[in-house]
């Protein structure tokens, strides 16, 4: 029997089967990005948002943690009934991974129904008391994510943008009464919309603003966490009928 030399007996060394392990995985990781070469830029922008924070390359922002699918949990008790059943539509889920971060600050509620996409945000961190000038720099990043959510190919139908207060009378005499103060609040979140950055124009004829004052409460006007609900702008983004 021959003898085999020991060069053919020699085994690798550990680290070159490391080495050979990640080449591979960095080979499958470019052929990925290649084949994904024609993704959207706004689509991008929709997974980058998950790691902000954490990579060091964006602001602020929350990690891949419980976050979407909790939160997802949370506001499927908001539904209607009819619509407890059904699976959360594609738009719902982007609108909800884009507004993570707000969602689970409580600074925004997000909900589907039969008109679309119904984002309210929540008038104490928009405006200070009796007022209608929108906090734009407290709430840049809230207004960003907005635009951003709107860019996408889902929200091409009507935006509306809706003005509403708890039962109490504005204390500021600029304002006539409760409607006066929801429609000016709802027309202030529109102009900080506009003057957000954007990959696209606001298509501004396809956005309206309404003002209904204290007539369609969410809560309880009898506590003040009820009231805090109530004193809301709501942003329905209609989703694309086929």
């Amino acid at each position: 029997m021959k003898k085999k030399c020991s060069a053919c007996v020699q085994k690798l060394p550990p680290w070159l089967i490391t080495f050979t392990d990640l080449i591979t995985l960095l080979l499958v990781f470019f052929v990925m990005l290649i084949s994904l070469g024609d993704i959207k830029t706004v689509k991008t922008l929709i997974i980058l948002s998950a790691f902000e924070g954490k990579l060091g390359i964006l602001s602020g922002g929350q990690s891949l943690t419980a976050g979407t699918f909790e939160n997802m949990g949370q506001n499927i008790e908001a539904l209607p009934s009819s619509k407890k059943e059904k699976s959360l539509s594609e738009a719902i889920k982007k609108a909800m991974a884009i507004l993570d971060p707000e969602i689970k600050a409580k600074k925004v509620r997000v909900i589907e129904n039969e008109r679309g996409i119904v984002i309210s945000l929540m008038t104490d961190l928009l405006f200070e008391p009796n007022s209608d000038q929108v906090n734009v720099d407290q709430i840049r990043g809230v207004l960003e994510n907005l635009r951003l959510l709107i860019d996408l190919e889902e929200f091409d139908s009507h935006i509306k943008i809706e003005g509403h207060t708890d039962e109490r009378k504005p204390q500021n005499t600029e304002f006539e009464d409760n409607w006066d103060l929801s429609v000016k609040r709802a027309w202030s979140v529109l102009n900080a919309l506009r003057m957000v950055p954007s990959l696209t124009e606001l298509d501004e004829r396809k956005v309206s603003i309404h003002g209904y004052g204290d007539t369609r409460p969410v809560e309880s006007n009898d506590t003040p966490e009820g009231r805090q609900y109530n004193r809301r702008v709501d942003i329905i983004l209609l989703t694309k009928k086929d």
